[in-house]
């Protein structure tokens, strides 16, 4: 049963949202693409493993992309979290491609590229031990004992470990590991209704990142180029048309185009927007148009004359 499905990051939407709209001659747009390239690489990897999940033999409790502050106030985010009757699984997921080393006792992993460079990787037994540790500090929940697994889910990947680690695998291997952790416990067994339980809360408890990229790289609202996307092809900025709005490169015609141009606005820039901010983005030279639009998009204008704003459902 899924607690907590899978869920793109507010990280990965926004540098999706944003991304298209820089110049490709941006000083900051290759390193842009390459951390929403990392982003997207995550998200599929852990995705990637939910074929594996439905062949165990025993159905668990699942969260995926938990993050959950502690008493410290600082937060740790789990891949995914596996609520079974006999253990607990925390799975950190990797989806590096290529021929991979790890060496069990420094905990040293690597990749060796085609021009003989070394990419070195942190020891991720260490990080999902350390998840292991602040999950047990968090859930003060002694019943069950917690168990974690490294998962490299690229199916280009080659993986050499160096030394005895049977928590660390392939995807393929995945639900054998699984079922000889459910052979090792099956002497223990917890009510379904209690997992559930704590699964739900922490679903409640789950907070999920509020970075804001243009703050973070300090991005210029200038540099941003404002526009209604094609919702057909997505190559080309839309006209306005006879209140419709006309693709000049595939021909799509869309009423209600402005509208996700306007959920992208909030996505970068936050749910307030003025009757300005919304002719400059939608790319519209009639304040007439933009307030029609905003009223048919829902939004609930706060205040009256020069100080109105609408807010972005």
């Amino acid at each position: 049963m899924i607690i907590l499905p899978h869920q793109k990051t507010p990280t990965q939407i926004q540098l999706e949202t944003l991304t298209p709209r820089l110049s490709t001659q941006d000083p900051l747009y290759p390193t842009l693409l390459e951390y929403l390239k990392r982003e997207q690489s995550g998200f599929s990897g852990e995705r990637s493993l939910d074929f594996y999940y439905k062949q165990l033999p025993k159905t668990p409790l699942l969260l995926h992309g938990l993050r959950l502050r502690d008493e410290s106030s600082a937060y740790f985010q789990i891949d995914t979290l596996m609520f079974f009757q006999n253990f607990i699984l925390i799975v950190e997921v990797k989806n590096y491609a290529g021929v991979l080393a790890y060496d069990v006792e420094t905990g040293l992993l690597t990749r060796e590229k085609e021009n003989g460079k070394i990419d070195r990787f942190d020891d991720p037994i260490a990080q999902v031990q350390l998840q292991r540790y602040r999950l047990q500090r968090y859930l003060s929940f002694g019943n069950l004992p917690i168990y974690t697994l490294v998962v490299f889910s690229n199916p280009n990947c080659l993986l050499h470990i160096l030394g005895q680690q049977p928590n660390m695998l392939l995807r393929e291997r995945l639900p054998q590991r699984i079922t000889e952790l459910l052979t090792a416990n099956k002497s223990i067994n917890c009510k379904q209704s209690e997992l559930l339980q704590i699964a739900t809360q922490l679903k409640d408890a789950h907070e999920p990142s509020t970075v804001n990229i243009i703050e973070k790289f300090q991005i210029n609202h200038s540099v941003i180029q404002s526009g209604v996307w094609c919702t057909s092809c997505k190559r080309e900025y839309m006209i306005r048309k006879s209140r419709n709005w006309y693709c000049p490169s595939c021909r799509h015609r869309d009423p209600d185009a402005s509208f996700k141009t306007l959920q992208e606005y909030k996505t970068l820039f936050g749910r307030e927007i003025t009757s300005n901010q919304a002719e400059r983005f939608l790319n519209l030279d009639s304040r007439k148009i933009v307030k029609n639009i905003l009223v048919r998009s829902n939004c609930k204008k706060v205040g009256e004359n020069k100080g109105a704003k609408y807010i972005i459902p």
